[in-house]
């Protein structure tokens, strides 16, 4: 598997793993991979990473996030197209309508707070568009991006990461009924107005529960706790 999804330059530990490529640090999401339920791409399970290429710079522009994906429930898999985004790190996928799919990406630069966000139209094997999203303010952190439901034809998406853009504090959900073009439902999670408790909040994931019920586990309390809710939404 490490030689389909993969791209390592190390062939003294491996001579199989002999890529110009040279990838060095690689993490899946983290958070959950999704499977396509409907349309050409129907039963893909597609699992969103993230790699650093090259010898360590101590920059973002060593960092690019990209996905691996398998047709056949996991006897082969395919890698993505790497996201050419400076800085483009731990990343989350989600099914969207029309075959489409959305990728949330933990952005590295510390100059730009807030996430970006990668569409792809053939089922993650290539990107069509990255671009940062002002309505998505991080503190370079993890997310996690998952689809609920469908209103007038378009998916439902819910997003969670810290929201806070100088600190890891303020978890919060948030609701797109277009696709991620605007999130326009906020739901708070999570804070702390007490300085000294930094960071409060931290890495995330969502789950549906059932139709109108999100769970959301999290780090919270300078990771020394694991904390779940559940939430209530509706499609308004």
């Amino acid at each position: 598997m490490t030689l389909q999804t993969h791209r390592p330059n190390n062939p003294q530990f491996n001579p199989k793993y002999n890529f110009k490529e040279d990838w060095r640090h690689y993490a899946n999401t983290p958070g959950h991979a999704f499977q396509f339920q409907k349309g050409k791409f129907k039963g893909r399970i597609f699992v969103a990473a993230n790699h650093s290429v090259g010898s360590p710079k101590d920059n973002f522009e060593e960092y690019q996030a990209h996905g691996f994906f398998t047709d056949d429930h996991g006897k082969s898999f395919q890698l993505s197209e790497s996201i050419r985004f400076p800085g483009s790190n731990e990343s989350i996928a989600a099914e969207l309508s029309d075959n489409k799919m959305i990728m949330s990406i933990r952005n590295q630069r510390g100059d730009i707070r807030s996430r970006i966000l990668a569409y792809s139209s053939d089922g993650g094997a290539n990107w069509d568009t990255a671009y940062f999203e002002d309505s998505l303010p991080d503190p370079v952190c993890q997310a996690s991006i998952i689809s609920i439901g469908k209103r007038d034809g378009k998916m439902i998406l819910a997003h969670s990461n810290a929201s806070d853009p100088n600190q890891r504090n303020n978890l919060t959900i948030k609701i797109s009924y277009d696709e991620g073009t605007t999130w326009t439902k906020s739901i708070l999670v999570d804070r702390t107005d007490d300085p000294n408790k930094l960071p409060w909040t931290a890495y995330s994931d969502l789950l549906n529960i059932n139709k109108n019920t999100l769970g959301i586990i999290y780090e919270r309390a300078n990771y020394s706790e694991i904390v779940f809710k559940t939430y209530i939404w509706e499609k308004e």
